[in-house]
């Protein structure tokens, strides 16, 4: 599997080879690169650069060298992504949302009678934070629990 990257050709062999070696190339530019770890390594010899989730390789060129294929490749940093643990919030922030757009319902609703909108709006938040906000990230994706929270949700809101 991928095991790591360095600036230093060197190390990039030494670990890159062997019966089935690769080592890639990935060409760095001033947007499309990583981070130096030799302040903080353990091995800074390594001179190990860390990319950042769902960094985009595309390749570019394939030769092999010996017994050690060489892929150059192209990096793609995407700054927009989102972060790991925002991929998997997804659902969660769903369930969030819902909670805002209820909230902004019952102020439409109620704007007549703004002491009353406060209150309701106070006991779904309330209602909102105990019940389907409470659960960890990774509980709303499964099907059943991601389901049981909106119900959760529109029970609060009636």
């Amino acid at each position: 599997g991928f095991s790591s990257t360095t600036t230093d050709r060197s190390v990039a062999v030494k670990y890159g080879t062997g019966p089935a070696g690769t080592i890639f190339e990935m060409p760095m530019g001033l947007v499309n690169r990583g981070a130096e770890l030799v302040w903080i390594s353990q091995y800074p010899h390594e001179a190990e650069i860390l990319f950042p989730p769902l960094t985009g390789l595309e390749l570019s060129d394939a030769v092999v060298d010996v017994n050690t294929l060489v892929l150059t490749t192209t990096l793609s940093v995407n700054l927009t992504a989102l972060t790991l643990e925002q991929v998997v919030s997804k659902r969660r922030k769903m369930i969030m949302d819902m909670g805002d757009g209820m909230t902004m319902e019952i102020k439409e609703e109620l704007k007549e009678k703004p002491e009353d909108a406060e209150t309701a709006t106070t006991l779904l938040r309330k209602g909102l934070e105990a019940g389907p906000y409470s659960f960890s990230p990774k509980w709303y994706n499964d099907d059943e629990n991601f389901s049981r929270a909106v119900s959760m949700s529109l029970g609060l809101k009636k």
